[in-house]
């Protein structure tokens, strides 16, 4: 399962099946489960979510609906079953910062790197975020920053890098900098301890998986109770961002 709901947002479920590697090559057709049964609660009303296709996300096949809505303070599970298989997830949307800037630096002809400065509510002796980024008309749906997963004390003020997110839609060599005149959507999302854990281990994944004298190896440690994977409830600042245009 990989699920989310941001504040003022609405919930987004996607679910596959595991596959044991094999010499056979694998169809994205028989990863995708398209006939699951998935609810989500706030501890007070149950609400269906209807599957269909979705080329915003990868297995293009999600589950969605339009008649729950993120709230902060809310926690929120996530229940799903499909053949005789059920796994449910739990998360909570904490309340978000406050993003006060975005800047980009060119380091060269082509590149530029950004920075994201935001403050912390005053509601818990730690914060803990996870930054998302999404480049407008070359990407369909928000990804993990790369070094995204940051840990904050209550109250604090800081200035962390701000670099596109590493996903299957980049062909080559990845290069976490930005472009000029890149319209960049910024999601600074405070989570829970659980899914911070999640991204910490995704991230050190991503940093170290080219690399042949340094590896992980560690399976992500999610919050899916009977399966595999992440729901993300996230308390998010939002902020849209040109490069070239500060």
């Amino acid at each position: 399962m990989e699920a989310w709901i941001d504040s003022d947002g609405y919930p987004v479920v996607m679910l596959t099946r595991a596959l044991s590697p094999g010499t056979d090559p694998v169809d994205v057709k028989d990863v995708m489960v398209r006939w699951g049964t998935v609810t989500i609660t706030d501890g007070t009303d149950s609400v269906a979510l209807a599957g269909g296709m979705d080329y915003s996300v990868f297995p293009p096949f999600s589950y969605r609906t339009f008649r729950v809505r993120g709230r902060v303070g809310a926690t929120y599970t996530v229940h799903a079953s499909y053949d005789g298989m059920e796994v449910s997830a739990k998360s909570t949307i904490l309340p978000p910062p406050e993003i006060h800037d975005i800047t980009f630096r060119q380091v060269n002809d082509t590149s530029y790197q950004g920075s994201v400065s935001f403050t912390s509510p005053l509601d818990a002796d730690t914060c803990m975020y996870q930054i998302f980024t999404r480049v407008r008309n070359e990407e369909h749906r928000h990804y993990p920053a790369f070094l995204g997963a940051v840990s904050t004390v209550a109250g604090e003020s800081v200035t962390v890098p701000l670099c596109r997110g590493r996903h299957q839609d980049i062909i080559g060599d990845f290069d976490s900098d930005f472009r000029l005149n890149d319209t960049v959507d910024v999601y600074v999302s405070r989570v829970d301890p659980a899914v911070f854990r999640f991204w910490q281990g995704y991230q050190d994944q991503v940093y170290m998986g080219n690399n042949i004298f340094i590896s992980s190896g560690g399976q992500l440690t999610g919050n899916v109770a009977g399966g595999y994977g992440i729901f993300s409830a996230r308390g998010s600042a939002r902020r849209i961002a040109i490069v070239g245009q500060e």
